[in-house]
């Protein structure tokens, strides 16, 4: 428990660090992609009103979304912020007729593109209906003058690949963040559940102890009731506390079960054995049960099952899931014992007919000291511990236990 608490607790708190990181992290990529994509537009814009080509000023210009004049300067002034950007940038700018005849073909930088790249691209610019947008890995911009229409166009190449590198390296980053946060998260994991195993293992102890202690007064009780009723003869009172007594030692010994389930000792015996030969020996008793009281009792178990684990725990599971079905089946009813090997899992089914079992009820059938019908389970002497033990017992072994209900029946199943 303690430990599904634990994992609870890193789960939750790397959930969250996961999903601040990366919102973080790509709000970062993408504020950073759509703020070069604007100055490179604003560059464009300031091609587009120099007639398709650079200003002889142009890396000392403060690039907008919209057109921008050139700022006067003198020509050893220092280059701007943005500058280094546009500078490894090539673009090139075609002008058109209205009959879509190239009339005027710029490029930047000589020999970067041929003459008719520059117009095939201009070209896909042009057809493509929009005024602005990327295509072939240039930007563009198209203006609608009165006899002509002119393509600018810049390589988007450089953009591109500084948004992959700070995309990568962010990656990276978050990826050793959250390793970080990792081991952080189980430091503060450990510390916040430090106090409630601490208080997990004082019930624990006094569970043990205090069964301990009850079965010495609880062996004098019932003691002197026998040796009182060998003297006076049958007593409804002595009836009583010999039936109390009895019950009471019934709880005492499934809590000490309980004790050392949580002590995870079970782990220490595990060997391998026949599980078949295990399931049948703890199904076998209850043959003559089922006969006793009416009830039929119907066993499917493959041979030839093997399993590494506890023998006597396998029975005792066996037994408690029976003991179970035979309480809660009705008189005449049937009860059956299943065991199969699928995929390499062994699967143990216990099934009874009877009233089904509510839903809400199913979670917390499982639980310590739960019981679907109170009443009934003092009438057959359960307290509530039994299905806890299995599955305590099947976690100990690293299995999984649930249970159904179906065509009026009440399906328990054990996966190992």
């Amino acid at each position: 428990m303690i430990e599904n608490l634990n994992r609870k607790i890193i789960a939750t708190l790397m959930c969250i660090l996961s999903i601040v990181f990366i919102g973080i992290v790509g709000s970062i990529n993408i504020v950073s992609y759509h703020t070069n994509q604007q100055r490179v537009m604003g560059f464009l814009h300031v091609i587009a009103q120099n007639d398709g080509k650079r200003p002889q000023n142009s890396f000392r210009l403060r690039m907008n979304n919209r057109p921008s004049t050139p700022a006067k300067s003198a020509p050893n002034t220092p280059p701007q912020k943005n500058d280094a950007i546009f500078g490894l940038s090539t673009f090139g700018s075609v002008k058109f007729d209205k009959d879509g005849n190239a009339i005027q073909v710029f490029q930047d930088k000589e020999g970067f593109y041929t003459k008719d790249e520059i117009v095939e691209l201009a070209k896909n610019a042009l057809n493509s209906g929009k005024r602005s947008g990327i295509a072939d890995h240039q930007m563009f911009l198209v203006q609608q003058r009165q006899n002509s229409d002119l393509v600018v166009f810049a390589d988007n190449h450089f953009a591109e690949d500084a948004a992959a590198q700070l995309f990568i390296s962010s990656c990276i980053l978050t990826l050793i963040g959250l390793i970080i946060m990792f081991c952080i998260s189980i430091m503060i994991s450990n510390w916040l559940v430090a106090p409630v195993s601490k208080a997990f293992e004082l019930q624990k102890q006094f569970i043990s102890d205090a069964s301990h202690e009850l079965k010495t007064p609880l062996s004098v009780i019932t003691t002197n009731a026998e040796v009182l009723e060998s003297e006076i003869g049958e007593n409804k009172w002595l009836s009583y506390i010999q039936s109390e007594a009895l019950r009471m030692n019934t709880l005492l010994g499934e809590l000490l079960a309980l004790a050392r389930l949580d002590s995870n000792g079970v782990q220490n015996v595990f060997s391998e054995f026949d599980l078949s030969k295990a399931v049948e020996g703890s199904a076998l008793p209850f043959e003559s049960t089922a006969f006793e009281s009416g009830r039929t009792f119907n066993s499917n178990i493959s041979e030839g099952i093997t399993f590494n684990g506890n023998q006597d725990k396998i029975k005792q599971l066996t037994a408690i899931l029976l003991d179970n079905a035979f309480k809660y089946s009705p008189v005449n009813g049937e009860i059956s014992v299943c065991l199969t090997q699928i995929s390499g899992k062994n699967i143990l089914t216990v099934s009874n007919t009877g009233d089904p079992i509510p839903e809400e009820e199913r979670k917390h059938i499982f639980d310590r000291f739960y019981r679907t019908d109170k009443a009934r389970s003092r009438a057959n002497g359960s307290y509530g511990l039994g299905l806890a033990i299995a599955k305590s017992i099947v976690t100990a072994h690293g299995g999984k236990i649930f249970v159904d209900c179906a065509d009026g029946k009440v399906i328990f199943t054990v996966v190992l």
